[in-house]
């Protein structure tokens, strides 16, 4: 969300034009007076007083949803650019600094788009305002319906959630990292955070959407609505896209829009994936003998290193999220727990064997530390190294 104030009757050329010859009666003008852009320019401050005056009595502030924001520029006038909003009559012509707000919104540095052609400029500005990362506070409000699907992926929180998407308000829940919602298109959103958050918003335009499904016999937009109903949910191919997405929307060109055409097609096609699993969930397979032979024969192998779950899954040739879901179904337990386990008992066996120091033992198993190699042995054996030793020697 973001508020942005419009200017009623300002010609879209913007600019307010100024003599600069006047400036000769004061001996000189500054060369940073010279630098500002037209509608900063004042000879004295009853023009300012004017000016600010008038464009107060001119305006009006409006909250709107910052996706729903449309970048509009030709190729044909390089120079002039303007923003189209929601139920608007006409398009609007930016301030210089409601120019340089925006910029700041989607991460761009407006020194830099001043700088380019306005078509180009506009790519950039609209790549950021449709897929939108943002920082907020705790706060509670309503996004207007926009003909757009938003996915909201959280970046970063930890605090309580809900919402209402038209069918009554959800339960209060706890939102953290990697969680994401969607809002369907057309469907206002009234949110409740109540904490600091950070999240990224991807914007799919419904009737493309629409339109790709149709034609790969996919059915309608409400095969996405057992998303809508989770309120939050978490899938690691989504999180990795969207972020990816976000990255690429900075760069521009014919092969990064091929390239942001794949990857919203695989959002797409993995949005509906994760849908039919909420509906029918799949089956997980187990993994075999051999598989679980060749993970034990890397974590002993590895065991003094650094060991991440993708460390695993690449050795299976799995995705990360599909691993951890077999490993469990086998195992019972976690990949970290497992590890975790495993390094226990090496170090077990080396506090029983000799009398090697606890920092040198902890950090010969994988332990960042011997007060890390403390705190798992508290909480797994209930005791600390030093005293689990001196026991199995007595």
């Amino acid at each position: 969300m973001t508020a942005i104030e419009i200017i009623n009757g300002r010609p879209e050329s913007g600019g307010y034009k100024v003599d600069a010859s006047r400036g000769g009666h004061n001996g000189r003008v500054s060369s940073e007076w010279f630098s500002r852009p037209d509608d900063e320019k004042y000879l004295s401050l009853s023009e300012l007083y004017a000016s600010v005056k008038g464009r107060a009595a001119r305006s009006q502030t409006r909250t709107v949803k910052s996706a729903a924001i449309r970048v509009e520029a030709h190729r044909d006038d390089p120079e002039k650019l303007a923003f189209i909003l929601p139920d608007a009559d006409a398009p609007v012509a930016p301030t210089h600094w409601s120019f340089g707000q925006l910029a700041s919104l989607v991460g761009a540095p407006a020194a830099y788009l001043r700088q380019l052609p306005a078509p180009l400029a506009g790519i950039n500005l609209q790549y950021g305002l449709t897929n939108h990362r943002a920082q907020q506070g705790a706060f509670e409000g309503t996004d207007p319906a926009v003909p757009e699907i938003a996915l909201i992926l959280v970046l970063k929180a930890d605090m309580l959630f809900k919402w209402n998407v038209g069918d009554g308000s959800s339960e209060e829940c706890t939102t953290r990292d990697g969680n994401i919602s969607l809002v369907p298109a057309q469907t206002e959103a009234e949110f409740h955070c109540r904490g600091e958050h950070e999240i990224l918003d991807v914007i799919l335009p419904s009737a493309q959407v629409s339109a790709l499904l149709d034609e790969h016999g996919q059915g309608a937009l409400s095969s996405f609505d057992p998303l809508t109903s989770a309120t939050l949910f978490r899938d690691e191919i989504l999180r990795r896209t969207m972020m990816q997405i976000w990255h690429e929307s900075a760069r521009s060109g014919a092969t990064n829009d091929l390239l942001m055409d794949g990857l919203t097609y695989v959002l797409i096609a993995r949005l509906l994936d994760k849908a039919g699993a909420l509906q029918c969930p799949q089956v997980i397979l187990s993994l075999s003998q051999d598989e679980l032979s060749r993970l034990d024969a890397i974590i002993d192998d590895r065991l003094d290193d650094r060991l991440t779950v993708e460390d695993l899954a690449t050795t299976l040739d799995m995705p990360r999220w599909t691993f951890s879901d077999a490993f469990k179904a086998t195992t019972v337990d976690t990949p970290y727990a497992y590890v975790t386990s495993k390094r226990i008992d090496k170090a077990c066996d080396l506090l029983r064997l000799g009398d090697m120091p606890l920092a040198e033992i902890a950090y010969a198993c994988g332990f960042s530390s011997q007060a890390h190699m403390t705190t798992v042995f508290g909480r797994v054996l209930g005791t600390t190294p030093g005293k689990w030793r001196s026991e199995v020697r007595q």
